[in-house]
């Protein structure tokens, strides 16, 4: 029985010598694959896989993201939410190349949200991107004037109508700057060349008015707020 039990009982191959047991039972010419199933191994080429599909998805989409971007912060900041838009735009200025328009965009709501500060270190940063803005100069000035800084102001606007002679913004709050300080002959150039930018403007006849009144001029005051008038009316 014990004779019999040996000759039935088949040869075991040690768990170390069992690669080389299996290889043996192989057949010449029959490549031998081990197959690795393991979910740490799986975990890693999903990952490696997401991170590549990013890649390919930033590279070919970053216009289209870009583009997402500012209707988000348009859209968040018409609705009134100031917080959310500059989020959207800290994340634009990490997906787009240098671009002033991302600060001085940032400066607008900086400013609807009261923080003058912010608003004129982001204006500031615009120009630092490019010099030549004459919107972020024009906001500079406003905040210069906001903040009694009326030199600041006027060194902003000069460089607003070097830029675009015709910005009737700036020719009219140089009036406003010019008749703060009391100088009469400089306010009225300034509001008479606004007034040609725009004709239609009503702010820009009245504050004529006042400085043709402040100077002594009561015949050409009264014309220009008879003017006003009119312009209210064709636009009222």
């Amino acid at each position: 029985m014990r004779d019999r039990r040996k000759t039935d009982t088949l040869p075991r191959a040690s768990s170390q010598n069992g690669a080389e047991a299996v290889a043996a039972e192989t057949p010449q010419g029959m490549p031998l694959t081990f197959h690795l199933r393991s979910p740490l191994m799986a975990a890693v080429r999903v990952a490696g896989g997401i991170v590549d599909l990013y890649k390919r998805y930033t590279e070919l989409h970053t216009d289209e993201a870009i583009a997402l971007c500012w209707k988000d912060a348009a859209r968040h900041e018409k609705r009134g939410k100031y917080r959310a838009a500059l989020g959207v735009l800290r994340r634009l200025a990490t997906l787009a190349p240098p671009d002033p328009a991302i600060p001085y965009r940032m400066g607008i709501v900086h400013e609807k949200m009261g923080n003058d500060d912010e608003a004129y270190r982001c204006y500031q940063r615009a120009l630092e991107l490019d010099e030549d803005q004459p919107d972020a100069h024009l906001r500079l000035a406003i905040l210069c004037m906001r903040n009694q800084t009326d030199k600041e102001a006027f060194a902003h606007l000069k460089k607003v109508t070097a830029l675009q002679p015709n910005h009737f913004a700036a020719h009219y709050r140089m009036g406003i700057l010019h008749d703060r300080k009391g100088e009469c002959d400089k306010a009225i150039a300034a509001f008479k060349r606004a007034r040609e930018i725009n004709p239609t403007s009503v702010k820009a006849c009245q504050s004529l008015g006042f400085a043709y009144e402040t100077k002594g001029m009561q015949a050409e005051a009264l014309a220009c707020f008879k003017e006003a008038l009119t312009l209210e009316e064709v636009g009222g």
